[in-house]
């Protein structure tokens, strides 16, 4: 699965996954997804760029970690966190869209 979303005007980010104005968290559920990507930050404490570099620190780049996607019942995407930890700012999908797509191979 690879996902893409606009984070400003000209500004994007996206991601390599493996495998509305409030959100009512009783009637969501909660995917912890490895994923990876490059970026300035770790994805969490179990982030391969967690405190990795030598003097350590958070290194940046390229590295794997989980992000927390929230969907509805019925799968669809309704929000994401930039990793599973419970101080992670949650965006909800009309803030910040995106997609999410699976690769086929003919």
């Amino acid at each position: 699965m690879a996902g893409k979303t606009t984070i400003a005007p000209g500004k994007k980010s996206g991601w390599v996954l493996y495998v509305g104005t409030e959100l009512d968290v009783s009637r969501v559920v909660e995917w912890h997804v490895p994923i990876i990507d490059s970026s300035k930050g770790p994805h969490g404490a179990n982030d391969t760029r967690f405190e990795s570099a030598k003097n350590g620190q958070n290194d940046d780049g390229v590295g794997e970690g989980p992000i927390r996607l929230l969907s509805d019942k019925a799968g669809k995407i309704v929000g994401y966190t930039w990793s599973p930890l419970g101080s992670s700012r949650l965006w909800l999908a009309s803030e910040r869209p995106f997609v999410i797509g699976r690769w086929r191979v003919k």
